[in-house]
């Protein structure tokens, strides 16, 4: 019986040790990437709707301390994904509608933007579904750059923005 409880004891401290060291191998980082897509779109028609469609992309290899740890890459996670309008000049009232963006293979919709009022108010948006987070997360340690693409429909013309988005994250690195 004592052989037993002796042998039952030894397996917990060595997984409770082997859990410890891994934890003891494990470095986190954590960054903001930010990018801004440029938008101007001419006067169309008369001031009238425009469809927009415009890229950017995040690299997560112009961090020197990612780039060195590519390979021992555990985790990814997205702690906040935002945008923001901003430097808006154009036409009064021009939304953007049935707006989304493309994240890498990810389509995440959004609701529709006053422009002028977003710049004004420095309006963040936040993109706070878990499930889209934990996809781009995944989409990233796969691929050391995603495309963002914005589209949707501009209610009227001329306009100029920029959107701005800044892409929070903590790598979770494994050196063993």
């Amino acid at each position: 019986m004592s052989l037993k409880i002796n042998i039952v004891l030894l397996l917990i401290l060595t997984v409770f040790n082997c859990s410890e060291l891994d934890k003891l191998t494990e470095f986190d980082i954590t960054k903001d990437f930010n990018t801004t897509i440029e938008i101007a779109i001419p006067d169309n028609n008369g001031g009238s709707s425009s469809s927009l469609s415009e890229s950017t992309t995040i690299d997560i290899s112009t961090n020197e301390e990612i780039k060195k740890n590519l390979d021992l890459i555990q985790n990814i996670t997205i702690n906040t994904l935002t945008y923001e309008i901003s430097n808006f000049t154009g036409a009064e009232n021009a939304a953007i509608t049935n707006a989304s963006f493309n994240i890498g293979e990810i389509s995440i919709a959004v609701n529709d933007v006053n422009l002028k009022q977003s710049d004004d108010n420095n309006t963040i948006y936040s993109i706070d579904d878990t499930n889209q987070l934990k996809s781009i997360a995944t989409y990233l340690k796969n691929n050391t750059s995603v495309t963002i693409t914005i589209s949707g429909t501009l209610s009227a013309t001329p306009v100029t923005f920029d959107v701005i988005i800044e892409l929070d994250s903590t790598f979770t690195i494994d050196v063993i």
